[in-house]
């Protein structure tokens, strides 16, 4: 009878040591998809088990319920964040598990490139379908709402010199008012009031000043001395103070 029991104790770790192992693999292999370009949307509220029923039926799962077990287990399901992901390939399930949790947003991308001045950026706001403006009118008309900016320069008439050039990421339903917030609020982070002097000492004089960024986030000058009316395209061409 001792026998019988040892035998079968044997035989039950065997059993869970095999489980062990097989769910380790289940759970550390990676599994090629073919949807690493599309975003999957996993709703706000998703329970753990309906979250990994969609991504089974989207191929990133071989078998749902080895995750599902492992987030039980430990707890994982309160950490899982609604989002729009987009999953690589290969991916594991624990890798699954962790952009579930780390949570993630679609963005949009808009580089403002340095030189640009407020008519370039407006048309290509203006070029942006999510944003939903007219035209490029339509953008540049933002541009003279001056009150982020009243406290550094208040005789400024628009936001010329006050966007800074770099590349933002946004969710799809962002609105251009906000974008263009985002790019004077970088200005502010990057400006310090010691640049302003500087660029007096370095010849702007009494000029009112247009601050913008160069390389490496340093910041530079532009007299508007230097403007130069580009008739033929409508806009204003900056050239960088020597």
């Amino acid at each position: 009878m001792k026998r019988l029991l040892v035998g079968a104790l044997l035989v039950l770790l065997l059993i869970i040591g095999g489980l062990s192992i097989w769910l380790y693999r289940e759970l550390h292999n990676p599994i090629a998809h073919t949807h690493s370009t599309e975003y999957i949307v996993i709703p706000r509220g998703s329970s753990p088990d309906a979250v990994l029923r969609k991504l089974s039926a989207e191929g990133l799962l071989r078998r749902r319920w080895p995750l599902l077990l492992y987030i039980r287990l430990t707890g994982a399901g309160a950490r899982l964040k609604a989002g729009e992901y987009r999953f690589p390939t290969p991916i594991s399930p624990l890798g699954v598990l962790k952009k579930l949790q780390e949570g993630e947003q679609r963005l949009s991308r808009f580089t403002v490139i340095e030189g640009w001045t407020r008519w370039d950026i407006a048309d290509s706001l203006a070029h942006v379908p999510e944003l939903q403006l007219a035209d490029a009118k339509a953008a540049l008309a933002l541009m003279d709402d001056i009150r982020e900016i009243h406290d550094l320069d208040p005789g400024a008439t628009n936001l010329e010199g006050y966007l800074f050039p770099a590349t933002y990421g946004f969710p799809p339903d962002t609105k251009a008012p906000a974008i263009i917030a985002t790019m004077v609020n970088r200005f502010r982070q990057e400006w310090r009031p010691s640049y302003s002097d500087r660029a007096r000492d370095g010849g702007c004089g009494r000029h009112r000043l247009h601050p913008i960024s160069e390389h490496a986030g340093a910041i530079a000058c532009h007299c508007a001395s230097q403007i130069e009316l580009r008739r033929e395209q409508g806009a204003v061409g900056y050239q960088r103070a020597s």
